[in-house]
């Protein structure tokens, strides 16, 4: 006698046995008990959760030479053939071979046919996207308004490929991924009827590897009691499918949290000799770090143990959300690269020390409250120094006294009326900045020295004008006064350098800044 796998061997048999979908089989069961069955259904979700099964299950409820019953007795000849897919009555047709139109117009030529046996003549089309436009569309008429004996049973992957014109004739039910305790349930119940022992470890690591597919995870299990004879162990498991160790991610996590470039690249090197999966390797690691962000806000993890749950919970305060949605982004985008490139090595260490760097980027909110903050207590003749190191881009608007216009509206106000009237100067006027405004003085600032500036402020009237513009916006009598950095001095680079780091290591708002931003003074190239 032939071997039969797992997956089938423990197919669902009544609705009874169905896990996971008990939305669909609570509204099927009320519909074969209240009469109330549909003359089309659509199947949708991902492989292996059941769908084709509860099409079978539906077809021997309503075609069981007992019913229609909600408890198919399996034992008839309707409910063994439909099993065995042999029924007359009931046809598995594959929508990927049978997609065309021809085979559609002989399917309805043949629903002109009342069945043999059974109650109904039922049609189950598996993949049913995959049929043509001109199928679909010959379909739609006998589909609206079928032979009161038949019915339809589509099931697919992708319902967003079906036309809407065939989605409204049919009642839709969504078969949902399995949890991995659903799917841990299941393996364990088919463990203790084959009589093999596996570790818990062992199932649950199937169970989240299986990702959501129960028949995914039947096959794992049946090849497993294939490989052992004996207890099954979670490091079978891993040597069998070549799972990564969940302790080499965490290992990594550590590696990055405390920026050890050599234990990254060690761990990488780890990965290649063991003949893992490069992308498999990162695919794994992004849920392991989604696992970290989960718990850094506060979401619930059921499918965790309880030991697992504090290792988790030991590294949550290890990085930021922030950090680590950027750390999830740089990843997923990693496995773009990979595929495309051929040395998928190389692309996965820059992206892992990449990722130990990150915590060094401070966001914009961030550091704007520092800046903030050093501006406060910073003292105020600093920011008028001539030859200040530092560029002013931010300023605190500051009303003028017995005037409601401030700083930031005073230098915008002047800028559009100087170019009006003379448009160099105002092109000039764009790359200063207003820095203080102080007994009808405005202090402007210029990063470098300007001889057209001066030339137009001398001797062409230019400040004058400015002059005339700010005393005619204020109602005051204003002035404006210049500041430039000063020239670099071109002498010897190394003594220029220590007597500038010593000028800057004493600076009072350079220690604040040091003290704030925790940095520290490095020579410029």
């Amino acid at each position: 006698m032939s071997y039969l796998v797992v997956a089938r061997k423990y197919r669902p048999k009544n609705f009874s046995e169905i896990v996971g979908q008990g939305h669909i089989t609570t509204t099927l069961i009320n519909a074969i008990n209240d009469d109330r069955v549909a003359h089309a259904y659509l199947f949708s979700g991902p492989r292996g959760v059941g769908k084709t099964t509860m099409a079978r299950i539906l077809s021997k409820s309503l075609n069981c030479q007992k019913g229609p019953t909600i408890n198919p007795c399996n034992s008839c000849s309707n409910c063994k053939e439909i099993d065995d897919s042999i029924n007359l009555d009931v046809l598995e047709i594959d929508g990927a071979s049978n997609r065309g139109i021809e085979e559609i117009r002989t399917l309805q030529e043949n629903t002109r046919y009342a069945p043999g046996r059974g109650n109904y003549k039922i049609y189950i089309i598996d993949e049913v996207h995959m049929l043509t436009k001109p199928a679909f569309n010959a379909l739609l008429k006998t589909l609206e308004e079928p032979p009161k004996h038949v019915i339809f049973i589509f099931a697919t992957t992708e319902p967003h490929e079906i036309p809407m014109t065939v989605l409204s004739r049919c009642q839709r039910f969504n078969f949902k991924r399995l949890s991995v305790p659903e799917i841990e349930g299941k393996l364990k119940e088919i463990s203790k009827k084959e009589n093999i022992s596996i570790e818990d470890t062992a199932i649950r690591l199937i169970a989240r590897q299986a990702d959501g597919s129960l028949r995914d995870a039947e096959s794992m299990l049946d090849q497993l009691f294939t490989y052992s004879e004996t207890k099954i162990s979670v490091v079978e498991v891993r040597k069998v499918y070549g799972f990564v160790e969940e302790e080499l991610y965490f290992s990594l996590t550590d590696a990055i949290k405390e920026k050890d470039e050599k234990k990254i690249l060690s761990i990488v090197d780890t990965v290649f000799n063991r003949g893992y999966d490069m992308e498999e390797f990162i695919s794994g690691y992004i849920k392991h770090l989604r696992k970290i962000f989960l718990l850094c806000n506060n979401v619930e993890i059921s499918d965790l143990s309880e030991e697992e749950l504090q290792k988790y919970s030991k590294l949550k305060e290890s990085f930021s959300s922030f950090t680590l949605l950027q750390m999830l982004n740089r990843l997923s985008l990693a496995i773009r690269k990979m595929k495309n490139s051929t040395l998928a090595r190389v692309v996965l260490e820059i992206e892992l020390l990449t990722l130990s760097k990150l915590g060094d980027v401070m966001q914009i909110n961030e550091l704007i409250r520092k800046i903030e903050q050093m501006k406060e207590n910073a003292p105020e003749h600093l920011i008028q120094e001539e030859n200040t190191k530092y560029e002013i881009e931010n300023i605190h608007d500051t009303a003028i006294e017995s005037n409601e216009f401030t700083i930031k509206t005073l230098w915008n106000k002047l800028i559009k009326k100087v170019e009006i009237e003379r448009r160099p100067l105002a092109a000039i006027l764009y790359n200063a900045s207003p820095i203080s405004l102080k007994n009808e003085v405005l202090t402007i600032h210029m990063k470098e020295h300007n001889s057209f500036l001066h030339e137009q402020l001398e001797q062409n009237g230019g400040k004058k004008l400015i002059e005339e513009i700010l005393s005619a916006t204020t109602g005051k009598k204003m002035q404006i006064k210049i500041t430039e950095d000063k020239g670099k001095q071109k002498k010897s680079k190394s003594k220029s350098d220590g007597r500038n780091k010593g000028k800057l290591e004493n600076h009072e708002m350079v220690k604040k800044a040091q003290e704030i931003l925790k940095a520290k003074i490095v020579k410029e190239r």
